[in-house]
């Protein structure tokens, strides 16, 4: 299963290609003219003759537009492509398996683009929850684009991929509670080198809206830019972030989400722009000087690698992280 996209990307030959769509326009223009006379001129031909014409004539008016759209902001076609697999015994309805490839796929599609669009339509956007987790998703999504806008590299996308893996789905009372992972990869159009990351964890409770479409309920996407925006919206309401999960808490129906959520924005975006002004100036004054950063301080001893990973072990096991007393 996969999802076309079309990714809007500057072209230097706009001018050129601007110039080609308007001599095109106008050969059209002529050769329609030209149609329309031969039409005129041969009313008394049998209707099949007249089908033929008029079948032409379809094609070419819908041949006409394309130079005026495509000259105006030429389009790259990617793809985006997604599937969803299962654990054994897990049992989901397909509607929602395209549920989670739709919401996923569009985005990938804005992130890529770096051009929000609201992902509320997913949520069962009359319910608390299904306001609350809309709303945070379409946060996540708008500071996650301005964090990469804010950059003088190109971090939008060329492809993407993903993979949804649902490891446990339950159904209680029509609402199905889905545990899933997402692995992703990415082509950022800096790179040529594709960036891979794999299991993300995300718990979902997803039932029918009014419309009788199955929409997200709640959606606990464990990423970094969501960490930040859960621990600010757990401190807005008064919760321990320490302690408890968001989808956990009880959420008062009076909450104003548009309100508490534009002030966390503006707080992320701030720290955002303070943060990422310091980096690219470091990256200017390296660029310009990149001596000036070398350093004379040599180590101790030779360091050997196989001896780091081996004592790397001690702590890490893959099951849990021990932490170091010292």
């Amino acid at each position: 299963m996969y999802r076309r996209r079309r990714y809007r990307h500057r072209n230097p030959n706009l001018k050129r290609l601007a110039m080609i769509g308007i001599a095109a326009a106008v050969v059209i223009g002529a050769f329609l003219s030209l149609l329309g006379f031969v039409k005129h001129s041969n009313e008394e031909h049998t209707s099949s003759d007249i089908g033929i014409t008029q079948e032409q004539e379809e094609t070419s008016s819908d041949a006409e537009t394309l130079p005026v759209t495509d000259t105006a902001e030429p389009e790259k076609i990617t793809l985006v492509s997604g599937e969803v697999t299962a654990e054994d015994k897990v049992k989901l309805p397909d509607e929602i398996k395209q549920l989670l490839i739709d919401y996923t796929a569009d985005k990938y599609e804005y992130t890529g683009e770096l051009e929000y669009k609201s992902l509320s339509g997913y949520f069962n956007a009359d319910k608390t929850y299904g306001k609350l987790y809309a709303g945070f998703c379409d946060t996540s999504l708008q500071y996650l684009i301005y964090a990469r806008q804010c950059r003088s590299a190109d971090l939008s996308y060329d492809e993407a991929s993903f993979v949804i893996n649902v490891e446990k789905a339950s159904v209680k009372s029509g609402v199905y509670t889905v545990n899933y992972t997402v692995s992703e990869k990415i082509m950022f159009a800096i790179s040529d080198t594709p960036a891979k990351s794999c299991g993300m964890e995300v718990e979902a409770q997803i039932s029918k809206g009014t419309d009788g479409k199955y929409k997200f309920d709640i959606l606990a996407e464990d990423t970094d830019v969501n960490l930040l925006i859960e621990k600010r919206v757990m401190d807005y309401l008064g919760y321990d972030y320490e302690e408890y999960y968001l989808k956990d808490m009880k959420i008062p129906d009076t909450l104003d989400c548009d309100k508490m959520y534009a002030g966390i924005l503006k707080s992320l975006k701030a720290d955002a722009e303070t943060d990422i002004t310091g980096q690219e100036k470091m990256l200017a004054d390296y660029n310009a000087d990149p001596d000036s950063f070398k350093t004379s301080k040599t180590a101790k001893h030779e360091y050997d690698r196989d001896k780091a990973v081996a004592y790397s072990y001690k702590w890490v096991d893959g099951e849990k992280v021990i932490r170091n007393p010292d």
